[in-house]
């Protein structure tokens, strides 16, 4: 496995093949994180850049992965090199987008990389809107409320979630089945003002629901208060 950072490699050959392919640096550095591999996710990113994603100082990191949209799997055949770009003498940076992607949540980052000691490491992470096939069905989250743009629901729609209330809210999609539910996509925890995107992909048709399990400061779940919507999947 090509160490992240290039730190045991070493060598012209090692820079050689880290200047030409960043790309291949991200993808392995995201194997890490899908392999939970605190102390190798950690040593790809600068200090700043580790808290500037995360809001943890990197020997945090080292030992317990941090959040990352609770993704642990990731698009790998997406990862695009943006720019590349010298910034200084001995030292080049790299922008590369990624788009990852867990239980139907869809999320894609520019990261910017520098060589440093010898190999890449992350030094921002910013977000961006994801890449979609087809118009999103826009979905308004609010206290406590979840409205739709268009329903039924087809195989393939995009949601893009709104936070548009005043605290932070989610959205789970429960599949409904008698008096059970299963949650087959979930989009983490928005701030108020955020957006994030859920993809309809390979579930079977039936009655599902839209929910926000975040509590209120009463310990009530927020789709008791409302934040529940029945939709069905044709």
């Amino acid at each position: 496995m090509l160490a992240l950072g290039l730190a045991v490699m070493g060598g012209a050959a090692a820079c050689s093949r880290a200047t030409a392919d960043p790309a291949e640096f991200v993808g392995e550095l995201l194997a890490t994180y899908q392999r939970r591999d605190a102390p190798a996710f950690a040593a790809g990113w600068t200090e700043r850049g580790f808290r500037q994603a995360f809001g943890l100082d990197r020997q945090v990191g080292e030992r317990i992965p941090p959040s990352w949209d609770d993704a642990t799997t990731f698009h790998e055949s997406q990862l695009e090199v943006l720019a590349v770009e010298t910034m200084e003498t001995g030292r080049v940076r790299v922008a590369v987008e990624v788009e990852t992607g867990e239980q139907g949540s869809l999320h894609r980052y520019r990261l910017d990389l520098v060589w440093r000691d010898g190999g890449w490491m992350v030094d921002r992470r910013t977000a961006l809107p994801p890449t979609l096939a087809v118009a999103p069905i826009e979905v308004e989250l609010g206290e406590y409320r979840v409205d739709l743009s268009a329903e039924p629901m087809r195989e393939g729609a995009v949601l893009r979630v709104e936070n548009r209330g005043t605290v932070e809210h989610q959205l789970v999609v429960l599949r409904s089945q008698g008096d059970a539910d299963t949650t087959v996509a979930r989009e983490a925890s928005l701030a108020p003002g955020d957006i994030g995107f859920i993809a309809w992909q390979g579930l079977p048709a039936g009655s599902y629901a839209l929910v926000c399990n975040l509590l209120d400061p009463e310990g009530r779940p927020h789709a008791a208060l409302g934040m529940r919507t029945e939709i069905e999947l044709r």
